[in-house]
């Protein structure tokens, strides 16, 4: 341990002793002085959490937290253990299983009564140096898997930490429990994230069947990442003509999104920051696709098709950026409507008979009918179409079991993150973890164990 700490310590025990002419502080003081600074640590450190429910029944519409319905009712619910949970609601999503759907594991489309369906899933978009996930054990848990992503859009992410957890107990009596996902100080507090997670069936039953979350919990959290509403207060967004900017919606961020149903409609809006989330809604047959493209390309670009979200999804963060220039940008939004970009059989959505037309004409010279139009190999049936091909899966392109897909692109709010922003995690002091604070508190015995053994020669 360093020295100086000790002498500081002394010397000024040493001046208030002389100035207060009060005797010298015994080693029981010592002892209690360390004890209590070493508790008022804990506590400080136990503050250093903001905590989010998962199901937010606010009446500002203010959840941050995007749901993935499926059918638009089912899948989702309220949680009737309202007697342990955090103000007696939490986040039910229910097993595919018990909804009518195979028990595939990945969070891909499945074929579902003649058109394609996602599993039930919570996102949850976020900065800060850690993670908690808050859910309940019953004897009716499935396992759950995680994903913590820092960019990408649509169900294409860049993945920096995942796993999986199990809510079952088989007790009849259900109780809390909290799992460090991402421990404090595991993530960049440059950066903003997105928690993905859903459901993974175990047992192919109805004996297992659901997950409750209850809350994330996010470590120094800051306010460097903030959510502007579409509904145009920050005078942060321009829309072209035939945007209904305020249409009405429970669920949404605020109580409101904005909605256009033509091709070649922009939004622009203006931000200062090095990331950005755009939380968009989706509805089966009626959600479209629309490109992004941030300062002119220069800041990336790309394509997000609200379609793969095929079933309902609210408050849903849809796009990921990371790693901006500090400073002021602009992301232009442009609809496309319908995209049929990826069903090489022009049969209305991208399924798996379309990897058929691809497997068939695999090194063939020819232009795949509906082929990517930013393909590096354009003319050429080759990997890069399969990957385009599989990016795409699930999407309806044009007409199926719901009828013609109507094209509307919904947006419902934009999260920016912006380091610059005061009272961020790296202008205030670090909390100290537990280990430092028993550190701190040893070195603390120390000193004054070298006091008395000074005080004795």
């Amino acid at each position: 341990m360093n020295s100086h700490y000790c002498v500081v310590a002394k010397l000024r025990a040493r001046s208030h002793s002389l100035a207060s002419r009060s005797p010298v502080a015994t080693p029981k003081h010592w002892l209690l002085s360390a004890s209590l600074l070493a508790v008022g640590l804990l506590h400080s450190a136990a503050q250093s959490q903001t905590v989010y429910e998962a199901f937010n029944l606010n009446p500002e519409g203010t959840s941050r937290v995007g749901i993935r319905y499926f059918n638009s009712s089912f899948g989702v619910q309220q949680n009737p253990w309202a007697s342990i949970a955090l103000d007696g609601e939490s986040l039910l999503l229910r097993d595919p299983v018990w909804i009518g759907l195979p028990p595939e594991n990945p969070p891909i489309p499945i074929p579902a009564s003649g058109t394609f369906a996602f599993k039930p899933e919570a996102r949850f978009a976020f900065s800060g140096t850690g993670l908690d996930i808050v859910h309940i054990r019953d004897n009716a848990g499935e396992p759950f898997v995680w994903q913590i992503v820092d960019g990408g859009s649509g169900n294409n992410y860049n993945v920096v930490a995942q796993g999986t957890v199990d809510t079952y107990t088989s007790s009849n009596t259900p109780f809390l429990e909290t799992v460090p996902v991402a421990p404090q100080g595991s993530l960049d507090p440059n950066k903003v994230y997105m928690l993905r997670t859903w459901i993974t069936d175990t047992d192919n039953s109805l004996v297992k069947r659901r997950v409750f979350y209850d809350s994330f919990n996010v470590y120094n959290d800051s306010a460097k990442f903030s959510i502007d509403d579409n509904s145009n207060l920050s005078g942060n967004w321009t829309f072209s003509e035939n945007w209904d900017p305020a249409a009405p919606d429970d669920n949404s961020y605020e109580g409101d999104f904005a909605a256009t149903p033509g091709p070649g409609e922009t939004i622009d809006f203006n931000f200062n920051g090095t990331g950005l989330v755009v939380y968009g809604r989706g509805q089966s047959g009626v959600s479209g696709a629309y490109n992004w493209e941030i300062d002119g390309g220069a800041g990336g670009s790309g394509m997000v098709d609200q379609s793969l979200d095929s079933d309902y999804s609210v408050r849903w963060p849809e796009l990921l950026v990371n790693g901006l220039s500090p400073g002021p940008h602009t992301l232009k939004i442009t609809v496309i409507g319908t995209n049929a970009a990826g069903d090489y059989n022009n049969n209305g959505f991208v399924d798996a008979a379309d990897y058929t037309v691809w497997r068939d004409n695999l090194g063939s010279s020819i232009a795949l009918t509906n082929e990517n139009p930013a393909a590096t190999t354009p003319g050429v049936v080759d990997q890069e179409d399969y990957d385009f091909w599989v990016s795409r899966f699930g999407s309806q392109t044009s007409s199926g079991a719901f009828g013609p897909n109507l094209g509307f692109v919904e947006i419902d709010a934009i999260g920016v993150f912006n380091p610059a922003v005061a009272g961020s995690v790296a202008e205030t002091a670090a909390v100290p973890e537990p280990g430092a604070i028993a550190i701190l508190a040893s070195g603390l015995l120390l000193c004054w164990g070298s006091s008395m053994i000074s005080s004795r020669i």
